[in-house]
């Protein structure tokens, strides 16, 4: 549907994808489009005129260090510590997913267990998860119990399936950067808007 893929695009949400529609302000491949639950090709060159920005709504992008057992998506498992980025918008499920796929992410985990350097080499370019290959991360030792990792890519689990395939267990995972966005000494439990000058 057209409403839905302005969405995936990050458009609009889908409400204002319906309004823009309605008034006329789409066209797909060059022709305005103007009835609901119109299809798309997935390739369709999607344009929207300059009257519809004057109702768009405001974006507002909040940062949360999230404690852990506090759940920011209903699938959410696991012994995270993070901090979410949540933005008011109808489409923000959409977002995080968009989001989490394309930012570099940072974190420091507890482990239990031992490692050898062979295991360390396996988790920076050695594994897959689900049959497909995992794209490279960068993985370091922050201390004697601690690794750091850095991923280009966000599956579901990620880490602790991971570590689970060199017969690592997770005691503990903190997110502490998120492209070039920070945790930085933002109190757990705590939120702040993210900068004008923050970008990820």
């Amino acid at each position: 549907r057209l409403s839905r893929r302005m969405s995936e695009m990050g458009l609009c949400s889908r409400r204002e994808a319906d309004e823009w529609i309605e008034n006329g302000w789409v066209s797909v491949d060059g022709v305005v489009v103007n009835t609901l639950g119109a299809r798309v090709h997935p390739k369709a060159k999607i344009e929207i005129k300059a009257a519809a920005s004057k109702h768009k709504s405001e974006s507002v992008t909040i940062l949360l260090n999230k404690p852990p057992g506090i759940s920011c998506l209903p699938t959410e498992e696991g012994p995270s510590a993070a901090f979410r980025l949540i933005r008011r918008e109808n489409h923000w499920t959409e977002d995080y997913a968009t989001f989490s796929f394309k930012a570099t992410h940072l974190r420091n985990l507890a482990l239990a267990g031992k490692l050898d350097d062979d295991a360390v080499d396996m988790l920076k370019h050695g594994l897959a998860l689900d049959g497909i290959p995992l794209k490279p991360a960068q993985v370091s030792w922050q201390n004697e119990e601690q690794l750091r990792f850095v991923l280009r890519e966000n599956r579901k689990q990620h880490i602790q399936r991971m570590c689970e395939l060199v017969g690592l267990t997770v005691v503990s995972i903190k997110r502490i950067r998120v492209g070039s966005v920070s945790l930085g000494k933002l109190p757990v439990g705590q939120w702040r808007y993210l900068r004008e000058s923050e970008r990820f």
